[in-house]
């Protein structure tokens, strides 16, 4: 991917995507609703592929064990996690 450098900033050639004005999760769950059939993410060493819906199958349950825990909206939380698409879950 190229970058253009303007004015001190570093901007990608692609085009800008607009993004609606609404929390973060309900923009994520959105996508992955929109687009549940299709493939949200690839492990580039084993082939495994999700769909979106997995993926928001996967974060929810990542959530919802931290509500669990006791976290709340607005809280912050650190996670370990190897290099893999677990990390993508978790975010």
């Amino acid at each position: 991917m190229e970058a253009v450098v303007e004015q001190k900033e570093v901007r990608s050639k692609t085009e800008d995507v607009d993004i609606p004005d609404v929390h973060l999760g309900q923009y994520f769950r959105s996508i992955c609703e929109r687009f549940k059939d299709r493939t949200a993410l690839i492990d580039g060493i084993t082939d495994e592929r999700w769909s979106y819906a997995q993926l928001l199958e996967l974060s929810s349950r990542v959530a919802a064990g931290l509500q669990k825990l006791g976290f709340r909206p607005g809280q912050l939380a650190g996670l370990h996690c190897d290099a893999t698409p677990d990390i993508v879950f978790a975010c």
